[in-house]
């Protein structure tokens, strides 16, 4: 099995899919460009944010074009302040354009590509491990963020934006650095440095969330698609 990700970012998704991957698929090991992927390999790359992230789809696509290793490619992009139907609607034409542009299926017809909305953005996912909103916070803005929209009872990914912040996007981020900072001190969360994040506990949590729930749909149809096409063990 072979996989490759086109992530927006440059900083958290590149280190989250490395670190979800390492988990979820520990015998796959990484690479850093796609020249490289053999069967038993991935690699993680930037499509450099909205837009630009189209450009980078129809390079990323002309170079699998010429490694027929590469199975599947994730392309991983936050909804923002799209719907997540729209923002999905917006890659399905990017990705059917880029397949023509490339001409990816001359050298790997069966690639499989797999469009994945982080709706609004990977720091909603994040707010779904219940376990890390405190029953009564001692934070005053956590408080009234809480009180705004409880993420630890209700799905983030419906979370709208709190007063004084632009974008859903921003007041997400800022929601889950206060409920971390709020569990612990020390669970600081940047987009530099997002490693409070990244460990198998708590994609596990966020498994066990999206099934208990119904919530995050977006991230559940990650793990949907995850499930599809990990190896089967052979029959004893």
């Amino acid at each position: 099995m072979s996989l490759c990700f086109l992530v927006e970012g440059d900083r958290t998704e590149k280190r989250l899919y490395r670190a979800w991957v390492g988990h979820v698929f520990p015998s796959l090991t990484q690479v850093l460009t796609i020249g490289e992927i053999t069967s038993s390999s991935y690699c993680v790359i930037s499509g450099g944010g909205i837009p630009l992230y189209k450009e980078e789809l129809r390079d990323a696509l002309s170079d699998i074009r010429q490694n027929a290793e590469v199975r599947h490619l994730f392309l991983c992009i936050d909804a923002e302040e799209l719907s997540r139907e729209d923002r999905r609607r917006e890659m399905e034409d990017e990705i059917r354009k880029a397949e023509i542009e490339s001409r990816v299926r001359t050298g790997n017809p069966w690639l499989a590509i797999h469009p994945i909305v982080q709706n609004c953005c990977v720091e909603t996912w994040f707010l779904g491990h219940a376990k890390m909103m405190r029953r009564n916070p001692s934070s005053e803005l956590l408080r009234e963020f809480k009180g705004f929209y409880d993420v630890s009872e209700r799905d983030p990914e419906r979370m709208a934006a709190y007063r004084g912040f632009r974008t859903r996007a921003e007041f997400h981020l800022h929601y889950l650095k206060e409920m971390l900072r709020e569990q612990n001190p020390m669970l600081s969360y940047t987009k530099k440095r997002p490693d409070a994040v990244l460990g198998a506990d708590y994609l596990q949590a966020l498994r066990h969330r999206c099934v208990a729930t119904g919530h995050l749909a977006s991230l559940q149809e990650l793990f949907d698609t995850w499930e599809s096409i990990a190896p089967r063990a052979a029959p004893a």
